[in-house]
């Protein structure tokens, strides 16, 4: 299978960028960041889900421990961006969208009107994805979570690699989350609500990608020039092949 990609280099003249104002100048270096977050999440997702250390016990432990990490960035992160949205105020100006960017925005606005979506984005980044809470509030779902789990199981290394794997911290929490997704109006098994926090924000983020690149073309760089400089084509691995490795030997410590 060929792996060539090509790569063209635009470049927005100075002149152009101090022609922004300084609101227009903070929406594009945003859009521009979100649209890389949501590609480097859900790309590392992928690498992260697949773990094989040669032990199933371990393998799963190892697992969760990537699938669970990068979830609850990812939908941190799609949390804050739709803040953004909501106080960039992006809702008043859809009138002067085309049909294909105003087909994406009504799907981030759907998503999010479905109060138990938007409440159970803002509990994860609130407790576990950008704050290691600690807040009295967190200590019921904790609590009757420990209770569920009962012994806790820790995956310990024999060197400073980083490789301790402390598995129960993530059941503990994933029961936290089913049990907030109940209370909020989820419904299904364990497994399917457990499902839903993987498929939820893999859905979401595609919608805020394209609405954001849409947005950037049609909207704030509508009518601007770019200069085309380089291009360049490079190969690269293809994305099935790539993995994100949990645990690793360290050959970087220094001989004593």
């Amino acid at each position: 299978m060929d792996k060539t990609l090509e790569f063209h280099q635009l470049v927005l003249p100075k002149t152009t960028v101090e022609s922004l104002s300084a609101r227009e100048k903070k929406r594009l270096l945003m859009l521009m960041s979100m649209i890389r977050d949501m590609d480097l999440y859900r790309k590392m997702l992928i690498y992260g889900g697949k773990q094989k250390t040669g032990c199933e016990k371990l393998d799963e432990a190892v697992l969760v421990t990537m699938i669970f990490s990068i979830s609850k960035i990812l939908i941190s992160k799609i949390y804050e961006i739709w803040e953004f949205l909501e106080s960039e105020k992006i809702r008043e100006e859809t009138s002067g969208f085309s049909n294909a960017l105003l087909e994406r925005w009504n799907e981030i606005e759907a998503f999010f009107s479905e109060e138990k979506n938007k409440q159970l984005f803002c509990f994860i980044r609130n407790k576990f994805g950008f704050h290691f809470d600690h807040y009295q509030e967190i200590e019921a779902y904790i609590e009757k979570a420990m209770k569920e789990v009962g012994d806790l199981e820790f995956w310990m290394g024999n060197d400073s690699s980083g490789n301790d794997i402390f598995s129960s911290s993530n059941t503990v929490m994933l029961v936290v989350l089913r049990n907030k997704m109940t209370e909020l109006g989820f419904v299904g098994t364990e497994e399917e609500l457990i499902g839903q926090l993987q498929s939820l924000p893999i859905q979401i983020s595609h919608s805020i990608n394209e609405f954001c690149k849409g947005y950037l073309t049609e909207v704030l760089l509508n009518g601007k020039s770019f200069e085309q400089k380089l291009t360049v084509a490079i190969t690269a691995p293809l994305l099935t092949e790539v993995t994100l490795p949990l645990i690793v030997k360290n050959d970087l410590q220094k001989s004593e």
